[in-house]
């Protein structure tokens, strides 16, 4: 599995980004599941084009994603969100603005394991999602 080939020290530090596409099931239940689908693809596609050739993009589930950057920081990752972030500027799916939420978390030691650093990026995406419906 590509997660266990990057829980190796040549791969620090290493981001882990999780993402949640915003507004899935309403777009699902009022435009129907092929919107949602666009909605998907749409995202997916924003991704690959902020995202460099060794970085890992893996629908997590449902409307979530996880984005694995090997021997990216921390300020590093933040800057290829915000790249991910501009790709969505001007979209959208059934007039519904693309809106994803994102969480970062960052592995700097050997010894933290990758579903550590996983479970803090999923823990902040959460936390964002909640911050941003609270504006």
């Amino acid at each position: 599995m590509e997660l266990e080939r990057l829980d190796a020290p040549q791969y620090l530090p290493i981001s882990i980004v999780i993402a949640d596409v915003n507004n899935l099931k309403s777009t699902n239940d009022t435009y129907g599941h092929d919107s949602g689908d666009l909605l998907i693809r749409r995202t997916a596609e924003g991704f690959r084009k902020a995202c460099r050739e060794n970085d890992i993009i893996a629908r997590w589930g449902g409307d979530e994603f996880a984005i694995l950057l090997p021997n990216t920081d921390a300020d590093k990752a933040e800057r290829i969100v915000g790249r991910i972030r501009e790709q969505y500027r001007d979209v959208s799916v059934m007039d519904l603005p693309v809106s994803v939420s994102f969480g970062i978390a960052t592995r700097t030691l050997p010894e933290q394991s990758l579903s550590s650093i996983m479970t803090m990026a999923e823990k902040q995406m959460y936390a964002n999602k909640r911050g941003e419906k609270m504006r």
